[in-house]
């Protein structure tokens, strides 16, 4: 395993696995018919358009399935031997604590082509140790680059929802002009990679996914709660303020009704800690 300290606090693990083994978890991902649209904000992607007009959007195009254990032994005994060797190193070299245990993220995320997240920091339980992780299947596309945006003392950067008011393009390459000064280090994640950070302490760590040019992008995005105490949250979740009637209405298909947020949205209950509705960098 190549070990890549990107900084203080995020991590990239590389070369954990065999190329045998990658290919093997390939297969069964491109050959695999049922997914399930998760994000539909009603945009297709045209490869003419202008990206001078889409600078400050999401474009989510994305897919989900699960891989579990009891249907995909094989795959799914990879991908958790792979995640939990870097999630051990992790550990051990920040000295966490004992708590939660890394959970086994079996959810993979499809990424078609046109899907792009603008900057913004993940959602996390306030007030709780906490880290997020990426974990990439796969390389065999273009663009899809992860960039990091680390505020510094210069100026402030407005935060609504979890959301940059200023940032990186991710239509755009992170070493494109037009995003000169604004990124301070990025990656194209390589295949089964795994990244790992906190999102908010003991310093916000502000990312954009750029752009899928061509292809399509596999991979499992986690979260990782050192208690097991449920918390308020703050989120970068594309839902946030929305009805469970709104959220059902503009993406009938592919809303996942499972975990702590939708019980709230169903309850009625606010998602979003006030003091992290809007704040500053």
């Amino acid at each position: 395993m190549n070990i890549e300290k990107l900084d203080e606090n995020c991590y990239y693990y590389t070369d954990i696995v065999s190329q045998e083994e990658i290919d093997k978890v390939l297969s069964v991902l491109n050959s695999t018919q049922d997914w399930v649209r998760v994000y539909n904000d009603g945009k297709s992607y045209d490869p003419n358009r202008d990206p001078d007009l889409e600078v400050n959007q999401s474009v989510m195009l994305a897919y989900r399935k699960n891989f579990s254990a009891a249907e995909y032994p094989e795959i799914s005994e990879i991908m958790n031997r792979a995640f939990k060797m870097a999630a051990d190193h992790y550990k051990k070299e920040k000295g966490i604590r004992d708590g939660q245990e890394v959970p086994i993220f079996t959810h993979v995320d499809k990424h078609m082509q046109g899907t792009v997240y603008k900057p913004h920091i993940d959602t996390a339980p306030v007030g709780l140790e906490s880290y997020s992780v990426l974990f990439y299947l796969n390389d065999d596309y273009e663009g899809g680059e992860l960039s990091f945006s680390i505020p510094s003392e210069s100026g402030k950067i407005k935060v609504q929802n979890g959301i940059l008011e200023t940032g990186p393009k991710g239509t755009y390459h992170p070493e494109h002009e037009k995003n000169k000064g604004l990124v301070s280090f990025w990656i194209k994640p390589k295949a089964f990679s795994v990244v790992i950070f906190p999102p908010l302490s003991p310093k916000p760590y502000p990312h954009t996914a750029h752009e899928v040019k061509s292809g399509v992008k596999y991979l499992i995005k986690g979260h990782w709660q050192i208690d097991n105490e449920l918390a308020t949250q703050w989120s970068a979740n594309p839902y946030e303020g929305m009805s469970e009637e709104d959220i059902l209405r503009v993406n009938p298909e592919g809303f996942i009704k499972e975990g702590y947020q939708h019980k709230l949205i169903k309850e009625g209950k606010q998602i979003l800690a006030d003091q992290y509705k809007e704040f500053y960098l």
